[in-house]
């Protein structure tokens, strides 16, 4: 059995990858006129040198990244540690999520196979092995650093909270209200009710902000939240294991008697209750600005139906408020790439358009912001 050192992963059993066969193997374009020996010799023949080849390698039972890796003076890697020869990883993998590049040595230890490797570039930030190696409204030429649970991690200008913790493997990122549950990331804005964190510290640290809207920034500090004494060890989740004891609304029949324990009660279901904990300094160090806006038009929600409302009210002279809960207006519009409008990829029609709107006078453009009636 090998011992194989996944970049990403550290030492392996070979039991935990999967060999896809000779790389680069190209599918026919035009499969239907190939004759069933062409189409036969495509599927099933392959190229057996005894010198070097490439190789696809997938970690099945870990990172999952696919490899093409190059092997040399042997036909498998078994007969190239009995030789002395190396296995050289070319090229990363496209579809994976650890992607890099690794030099990899088999020797032969007390009669075991050890295949060593050592990453050599990463995805352009540390221990991202999660983010995509391209695409996205990131700024890959701005890398920044953030703290979460005490642990530093990196991303990039453009990512929120959430997509920064994703991209660095982190899936954890909450324990539920009453059973204290893992609970991880499972939306992208204001709806998710999973990724609640306390972001800041002091006078300035704000509780139960989601981490889908908390965009990041150099030196963010971000804590998770309803666990004790971590994250990952939380003495909370033994109400799930109790959890048939716990039935809906069974405390207003337990805590009731005896009547002189009812202080007591409260303060320890004070403590076990809600989410977060507000600043440790009371003294919010922070001002904060008030209007009072009046508009003929208030458009909630910036994509294209909000972005083309406001253009056509704006255009005619109106007052027109245009509010958008993201960073940024465009909504759906800026992860399309496969269409067009009015001629122009989709991207570039919606800073079209708000370019036209920031020039009018009347236009108020609103982002990070909810809007509420009564």
């Amino acid at each position: 059995m090998l011992l194989i050192t996944c970049p990403h992963c550290g030492p392996r059993e070979e039991s935990e990858f999967s060999c896809g066969g000779e790389a680069h193997i190209a599918r026919p374009l035009a499969e239907n006129s190939l004759t069933d020996a062409e189409f036969a010799d495509y599927l099933f023949l392959r190229d057996n040198p005894k010198g070097m080849f490439l190789e696809r390698w997938r970690h099945v039972a870990g990172c999952r990244p696919r490899d093409h890796r190059d092997l040399s003076n042997g036909q498998h890697p078994e007969e190239q540690g009995r030789q002395g020869g190396t296995c050289r990883q070319l090229a990363p993998g496209h579809g994976g999520r650890g992607r890099g590049e690794a030099r990899i040595e088999v020797t032969q230890q007390a009669g075991r196979l050890i295949m060593r490797g050592k990453s050599l570039f990463g995805c352009g930030a540390k221990d991202q092995v999660s983010r995509a190696a391209d695409g996205g409204r990131i700024d890959r030429a701005r890398p920044l650093t953030f703290t979460f649970d005490g642990k530093s991690y990196q991303g990039y200008e453009g990512d929120t909270l959430a997509s920064a913790l994703l991209a660095n493997n982190i899936h954890l990122v909450g324990r539920s209200f009453k059973y204290h549950r893992p609970r991880g990331i499972i939306a992208v804005g204001s709806e998710e009710p999973n990724a609640l964190v306390r972001v800041g510290r002091g006078a300035r640290a704000e509780p139960n902000l989601r981490a889908t809207q908390v965009e990041l920034y150099d030196g963010l500090y971000a804590e998770s939240q309803n666990r004790f004494p971590s994250l990952k060890f939380d003495v909370g989740a033994v109400n799930s294991i109790l959890q048939r004891f716990f039935p809906a609304g069974f405390y207003y029949k337990t805590f009731m008697w005896p009547a002189s324990m009812w202080m007591t009660y409260e303060n320890v279901i004070r403590n076990a209750a809600g989410l977060g904990k507000v600043a440790d300094d009371h003294s919010d160090p922070d001002r904060y600005e008030k209007t009072n806006a009046h508009c003929d038009v208030l458009i909630a929600g910036g994509g294209a139906a909000g972005l083309m409302a406001a253009l056509q009210a704006g255009r005619s002279g109106a007052r027109v408020i245009l509010a958008d809960e993201q960073n940024e207006f465009g909504g759906w519009l800026l992860g399309e790439s496969d269409t067009t409008i009015d001629g122009k990829a989709p991207a570039d029609w919606v800073a079209g358009v708000v370019a036209e709107l920031e020039a009018m006078p009347e236009v108020t453009l609103l982002p990070r912001t909810t809007v509420f009636g009564y």
